[in-house]
């Protein structure tokens, strides 16, 4: 496996990685979705809470700020008073975005106003920087073009798309995680000596945008535990300039982590609920009074869901991730590759443990299967970790079958993922969940056929329920991710051929 990170690591500038940015960032921006303010509006309501009000909450009982769709099922209710059950970082994060429509909008909460719009439009923003960021990673791995074709399996072939046009956390919470492991990995990669302050800086980077993660969703805390394994282990046997920068980097990184993250978490649990440790959770109606205890967090783990839940998530119908993202086989055998090259074994192993923290943690959670959600939803941050090695197949495979097999994978991924995106990523909820209802085959396409899309630029120009320009644009979409991938794949092996 040869290692290209010296060749192109630093060409950051080129066309390549402003393709594994836009394409997304255009996908996602047509597909926002206009109708569906019932799930995320509450981190909407929140924002428009803090610019008006100067406050957290979301209203009284008697007088909540929009009686429309206050509560919904992600708010709570506290002496009296409405909260989000969200981590607070989006909130804080896509404030200025929600700001400008909420002026927009006159200084009003539009619950299909343009401040929706605006928030749906920092979550595409996030995931797109999350393609390109994986690119930039891919690198370590391969030439541009596999690795420009991995930074679009990730935005147009995972569920990483139906979430980017929603007001969820998580693609969020990915782009900010995955940014961690991009500085942790550029630093360690270096071979040139630098000076102290440009090393610790990059882990310090590291440390503030994992902290960042975990403001954004509580259990990208954990992944603070394979970081600092990974920095730790991988700087041992280095020269001893780099060892001096980890010896003054891995401190800082656990202190910008706690700052930036759990501090900040605690300190908004104490003002609005009256105790560091106290979760919006423990006031959750849905929950038992059993998992309301510890802050209403801890108790919402269940160690015996894992076995049957990690499975469901995984390959069920309902849930899985090979099932809705089957070129996500490939990134399993590209991790069997990685965790067999001597040079990049860490790397694998480094992997391997984000992808498991956030898989595990979340199929231990109570909810398991997401609620409303097309697809497994709060798995989303662990996808780049399973795309990131489909680049090495790609590089080291000189056979035209492997490609084609690629592609063959990626347009059905697409196809799935892209429907559910711009149909309607969060069908109702259905309890318990019915781990072998394929949504695409009882839930989209039949909504898409009644032309029921959810685009917002289909709204715009007043085509809702036109079946027929309905079916157009989800095909123009479609084909504008399959079309744009397929030339690249065709490239690569055109180059492949030439280089033999």
């Amino acid at each position: 496996m040869k290692n290209l990170n010296k060749r192109h690591f630093f060409n950051s500038g080129s066309i390549y990685g402003f393709l594994a940015f836009i394409i997304p960032l255009i996908t996602f921006t047509f597909s926002l979705r206009y109708y569906d303010y019932t799930y995320g509006f509450n981190v909407l309501a929140t924002q428009y809470s803090m610019w008006s009000y100067h406050s957290f909450n979301l209203g009284t009982i008697s007088h909540p700020i929009y009686n429309g769709t206050i509560p919904n099922v992600d708010t709570v209710v506290v002496n009296g008073k409405y909260f989000d059950t969200y981590a607070p970082g989006l909130e804080f994060l896509g404030f200025p975005f929600s700001v400008i429509g909420f002026i927009l909008d006159g200084n009003a909460l539009k619950p299909q106003g343009n401040a929706i719009i605006m928030l749906e439009f920092f979550v595409a923003l996030s995931a797109s920087i999350a393609c390109y960021i994986t690119y930039r990673i891919c690198l370590f791995y391969a030439r541009r073009q596999p690795s420009l074709i991995c930074g679009l399996t990730l935005g147009l072939a995972t569920s990483v798309w139906p979430f980017a046009v929603v007001i969820f956390p998580h693609d969020t919470s990915m782009l900010l995680s995955l940014s961690s492991v991009f500085f942790a990995l550029s630093y360690l990669k270096e071979k040139q000596a630098k000076t102290s302050v440009r090393g610790v800086s990059k882990l310090a980077l590291a440390g503030l945008l994992l902290g960042a993660a975990s403001f954004t969703d509580y259990l990208a805390t954990l992944l603070i535990f394979p970081m600092t394994l990974f920095v730790y282990f991988s700087s041992k046997g280095r020269r001893s300039a780099q060892k001096s920068n980890v010896s003054l980097g891995f401190p800082l990184l656990i202190s910008i982590f706690l700052v930036s993250g759990p501090c900040l978490v605690f300190l908004y649990n104490y003002y609005n609920f009256g105790g560091p440790f106290i979760f919006p959770e423990e006031f959750y109606k849905f929950a038992s009074p059993n998992e309301r205890s510890l802050g209403g967090l801890a108790m919402r783990f269940h160690l015996g869901y894992i076995g049957y839940a990690a499975l469901y998530n995984l390959v069920s119908p309902y849930r899985g991730l090979l099932i809705f993202s089957p070129v996500l086989v490939l990134g399993l055998y590209g991790l069997y590759k990685i965790l067999g090259s001597k040079e990049f074994r860490q790397d694998g192993l480094f992997f391997v443990s984000f992808f498991l923290t956030i898989f595990i943690s979340y199929s231990a959670w109570s909810d398991w299967s997401g609620g409303a959600s097309y697809g497994p939803r709060f798995i989303v941050p662990s996808l780049p970790y399973l795309v990131i090695p489909i680049t090495v197949v790609l590089e080291n495979s000189r056979k035209k079958i492997s490609q084609a097999i690629f592609y063959a994978l990626f347009c059905g991924s697409s196809f799935t993922c892209g429907m559910g995106a711009m149909v309607n990523s969060t069908p109702p909820v259905v309890f318990p969940p019915p781990i072998l209802d394929y949504q695409l085959a009882s839930y989209i396409l039949p909504k898409l056929l009644d032309g029921k899309v959810g685009m917002w630029s289909l709204e715009r120009i007043g085509a809702i329920s036109n079946t027929g320009i309905d079916l157009a644009a989800v095909s123009f979409v479609l084909v504008l991710a399959v079309a744009s991938v397929g030339y690249l794949v065709f490239k690569n092996v055109r180059d492949m051929d030439s280089s033999k």
